[in-house]
């Protein structure tokens, strides 16, 4: 059964949040995903939707991204 992730993000400045969505679109951290949205909501805060075909493939994407943000921080 298809599964999905809903994400919301919360940027301090505009810059952080283009500068995040460009890092998301070149090499996001879900290849696995069916679907991937990331929707800008307001001027520091997005949305994101991940579909993944089975709950294996949505696990294996909660580990990338817990990686993906580490490695942002950095």
């Amino acid at each position: 059964m298809t599964v999905a992730n809903v994400v919301m993000f919360e940027f301090d400045t505009p810059e952080e949040l283009k500068g995040s969505a460009q890092q998301y679109s070149k090499s996001g951290p879900f290849p696995d995903n069916m679907i991937s949205l990331f929707v800008k909501t307001g001027d520091t805060s997005a949305i994101g939707i991940n579909t993944y075909p089975d709950e294996e493939d949505r696990a294996v994407a909660d580990q990338n991204r817990v990686n993906f943000i580490e490695k942002q921080r950095e």
